[in-house]
């Protein structure tokens, strides 16, 4: 029994504190190597979107790469609340997959450490990451998202600043066609210009009303396909060239809100749109344009002079935000609002359906933003947790096993909930199934890595089941053949 008490562990105050220094030091270590590898992965994550993207839209607009690759900042950014949470996981999954398969956490437990030890450092980085995400997913990603809305303009600004020389170009007019035959920097040659007055994309953007001059389509009923014009020759001006020549930009549409007056007015002083202008221009005009009733295929000719074409591409996007705009606070305050006037409304109005679907996804969006927070936390416990549960010699396993089981379980289950919940089925439950699903799955592996119970029982049933198949009656050959029918029958 002496040899039993000297080899068993210390129970003094002195032992518990030498085991706590050594305890914090593991923390210390298996949280600076997850650091390490999340802001490795966080940086591929980031860098490879914004490339991929970069590249898509340089092919698609035949922009140069460096032109467009500081307009998608914003876009980089907006993915925060997703590539963080997955770098996370990545990271913890592979540092515990390295310690297990290189036989760390053995030697650890060997010490005395136990599980809820060596799960510190990922629940540690967890309520870190959840802090930060609840800054990141709650106020940073919405703000990039809204101002996304303005790389349109960018790219169309970054194009005709660098524009060169060269024949035959198309560019992104918005809804319209615009298309120059040669063209030298600034200066062009042989413009055309079609616009769609009255498609339904245009009537969101004014119908063409913020393009050409006001007195010029003022009173028209435009009908689609019902304007076009060309210019002899022509040259670009720029925001900084309208600046100098003290351009009045045209005033954005309102959308009745206080909020939406106030942005217009402000960005109203500084004038962010492109202007065409053009000379010798002949503009065809479609008849039904001034004779909507009479169809007919007769083009009115109009010969100017000099004509002005202003663009704005950001005016043609709403100033109200979207659900997915707006910060976390911001949509907590208008969710109560908007159930009081949806239950002040009659069913029977025309604006119910329309009030109870934005209703519904404001709701929806509030839950799904919480639900993201949560993944920040879950992630590093999910992929620590299945490390040390699967114990495997391959440092990998726990890597692609998190992988699977985590933004599978988390984005398919969300998917599925944001259907759900923007329909008014329980999107606080809905919105939620991966993140139950996510913390079901770390304090299940936890239970039994604590109790050690379950790996002796599944052992045991497997035992059974063998036992049990070796037991049933075997058939003859004859009664095989009978049962396995004529295609089995045949060599």
């Amino acid at each position: 029994m002496s040899a039993l008490r000297i080899l068993s562990p210390s129970r003094s105050p002195a032992d518990r504190t030498a085991r706590a220094g050594v305890s914090w030091t593991l923390h210390a270590y298996l949280g600076i190597e997850i650091l390490k590898v999340f802001g490795f992965v966080l940086l591929m994550l980031e860098l490879g979107y914004a490339l991929l993207v970069s590249v898509v839209i340089s092919r698609r607009l035949d922009i140069d790469f460096l032109l467009v690759l500081p307009a998608f900042w914003t876009t980089a950014l907006a993915m925060l609340n997703d590539s963080i949470p997955l770098a996370l996981l990545f990271a913890t999954a592979l540092v515990y997959g390295r310690a297990v398969a290189d036989r760390e956490m053995t030697a650890l437990k060997s010490f005395g450490l136990s599980h809820r030890q060596l799960l510190a450092p990922a629940l540690l980085l967890g309520l870190a990451a959840a802090t930060a995400g609840s800054i990141v997913v709650g106020y940073l990603a919405p703000e990039m998202n809204f101002r996304k809305r303005d790389i349109g303009r960018a790219l169309l600004e970054a194009q005709l600043r660098y524009l060169g020389e060269g024949s035959n170009r198309d560019f992104p007019f918005g809804n319209h066609s615009l298309w120059i035959r040669q063209y030298n920097g600034r200066s062009l040659q042989g413009i055309f210009l079609s616009l769609q007055l009255g498609s339904e994309n245009n009537q969101k953007d004014g119908g063409g009303q913020g393009i050409l001059p006001e007195e010029l389509v003022k009173g028209l009923n435009p009908v689609s396909e019902s304007l076009y014009l060309y210019a002899q020759r022509g040259e670009v001006l720029l925001p900084e060239d309208l600046r100098r020549e003290g351009f009045t930009p045209p005033r954005r549409p309102r959308d009745g809100t206080a909020g939406a007056d106030e942005e217009a007015e402000g960005e109203s002083e500084l004038p962010t749109v492109i202007v065409f202008r053009l000379y010798n221009v002949r503009l065809f005009v479609s008849d039904q344009i001034f004779h909507p009733h009479e169809p007919s295929d007769f083009m009115q000719r109009m010969d100017l002079d000099v004509l002005p074409v202003s663009y704005d591409p950001a005016g043609s996007i709403s100033i109200r935000r979207r659900p997915k705009q707006l910060s976390l606070g911001t949509l907590a305050s208008q969710m109560p609002m908007a159930r009081r006037e949806l239950e002040a409304m009659s069913p029977e109005d025309p604006a119910y359906a329309k009030s109870q679907e934005e209703y519904f996804k404001t709701v929806a969006e509030f839950h799904w933003r919480w639900a993201r927070m949560a993944s920040f936390f879950l992630y590093p416990v999910l992929a620590a947790v299945v490390a040390l549960f699967l114990n495997a010699e391959n440092r990998f396993v726990a890597f692609f096993v998190s992988c699977i089981i985590g933004p599978s379980a988390f984005y398919g289950l969300g998917t599925v909930g944001q259907i759900l919940g923007e329909k008014g089925f329980a999107p606080w439950l809905s919105l939620h199934m991966g993140t139950i699903l996510l913390v079901g799955i770390p304090t299940f592996g936890f239970y039994v890595l604590e109790r050690g119970q379950l790996q002796g029982r599944f052992r045991g049933f497997l035992e059974a089941l063998r036992a049990s198949l070796y037991r049933l009656p075997r058939k003859s050959v004859g009664e095989e053949v009978e049962s396995a029918g004529p295609r089995e029958r045949e060599p």
